[in-house]
């Protein structure tokens, strides 16, 4: 994954000094104006996804999640891209580990990719129709609990502290000042 990303985000000569679990490093020689030359970084992240779960009676899901040494937040369901899935996949497994459910429809949303030095490109689908097909099968530092919102009482826990993705409420934001918040039901409800 970072590897491809590198090759679209950093020069063609940067090198990766460094692979984490999360993270890898690359370094590049880069000119300055002056012609002397200095060495640049970025972080390449492995991307995650965020699922919109749209269910059968108009509502969204959201979860009270917990994981240690951070404490309880509100989240959407979703994780990471792991290494040779495509987003998609991700989307899909991350809905049947956390939720259990199977997705009739899918629909990418929205892309976003934060900043030049910390590559982490988030995915956001929009799933409906889904179904029950198994029991949740959380990770060992996840304590997960679902709850059903209408879209006023999603926006509203867009706004509050608690709520984990800052990338999200910033998306939000903007489309509630831009006026777009019956557009995005819409997409959502349709």
């Amino acid at each position: 994954m970072s590897e491809k990303l590198a090759k679209q985000y950093l020069p063609d000569h940067a090198k990766r000094v460094f692979s984490g679990i999360l993270f890898d490093v690359y370094h590049w020689e880069q000119e300055l104006f002056d012609g002397t030359t200095t060495t640049f970084e970025a972080v390449i992240r492995h991307g995650s996804v965020q699922l919109l779960v749209v269910n059968d009676d108009n509502t969204i899901t959201l979860f009270e999640e917990e994981q240690p040494h951070v404490g309880s937040f509100i989240s959407l369901p979703g994780g990471q891209v792991d290494e040779g899935e495509s987003p998609q996949e991700s989307a899909k497994r991350e809905l049947k580990e956390e939720l259990g459910l199977e997705c009739g429809d899918i629909e990418l949303w929205y892309e976003h990719i934060p900043m030049k030095k910390l590559i982490w490109p988030s995915y956001y689908y929009i799933i409906k129709n889904c179904e029950k097909i198994h029991e949740v099968t959380l990770d060992g530092g996840e304590k997960i609990t679902p709850f059903k919102v209408s879209f006023d009482e999603f926006i509203e826990y867009i706004e509050d502290s608690r709520f984990r993705n800052k990338q999200l409420r910033d998306i939000i934001f903007r489309i509630k000042h831009e006026g777009r918040l019956e557009e995005l039901k819409k997409a959502l409800f349709k």
